[in-house]
């Protein structure tokens, strides 16, 4: 996500799990002049769609978290997420195409963190990225 703000020359690039969202949260909160975010699961695909959509971009600034705990937070969101999923599954007694994969990331999950992180980092067929915030996309 990228964020332009219009009374100071700054851009706001999100890398997702580092505080980001909370951030704009208070930017509808507390500032009137900005410009509606540009969705990009990328950072860098966030900074291409900002130069292409406002042009100069001014100071571009994000917030950056230390490795193993961005990590240890995807992991636990993730988790969370695919339960909550799979509750919503069970109450709406309706079944999509990534119900198998929340069920796939469950399994996963539930062997540990040090085995779903092999998963993800080594493109593991066990699991598959439906979230944002994939440690890839920095």
């Amino acid at each position: 996500m990228a964020v332009h703000f219009l009374d100071v020359p700054a851009t706001f690039i999100h890398v997702p799990k580092t505080g980001g969202t909370s951030f704009y949260h208070w930017i509808e909160e507390n500032i009137c002049n900005y410009e509606k975010p540009i969705e990009n699961k990328y950072a860098t695909g966030s900074i291409l769609g900002a130069e292409k959509k406002w042009g100069d971009l001014g100071i571009i600034f994000s917030f950056v978290r230390n490795p193993y705990s961005r990590l240890v937070s995807m992991y636990e969101h993730q988790y969370s997420v695919a339960q909550k999923e799979i509750k919503g599954y069970y109450l709406n007694k309706g079944m999509s195409d990534s119900y198998i994969d929340h069920l796939k990331l469950i399994s996963v999950a539930k062997k540990g963190f040090n085995y779903w992180l092999e998963c993800v980092c080594y493109d593991k067929p066990e699991i598959y990225n439906i979230y944002d915030g994939n440690p890839n996309q920095i």
